[in-house]
């Protein structure tokens, strides 16, 4: 797979907030979408996360991300 487009996008919540992601890589056809937990810390964003929850700080704004199963795998599962 090949990226197509690099951009920002304007990340929607469901509890109506918003966060700002930048340098985006968007790949067509790639479901579900992933986050780099590399291009997040390298901007200055930080991440924690334990057995639970992911929590996500960028720019003043926190997001938790929960844990959840998938076909019995473990992965942080951001509804957005």
């Amino acid at each position: 797979m090949i990226a197509k487009i690099r951009g920002d996008i304007e990340l929607k919540i469901l509890d109506s907030r918003t966060m700002i992601l930048q340098d985006v890589l968007y790949v067509p056809n790639l479901h579900p979408n992933l986050i780099s937990t590399n291009q997040i810390t390298s901007k200055g964003g930080k991440m924690t996360a334990d057995s639970t929850e992911m929590v996500l700080q960028i720019a003043q704004k926190t997001i938790k991300i929960p844990m959840d199963t998938k076909d019995g795998k473990n992965m942080y599962v951001l509804n957005a």
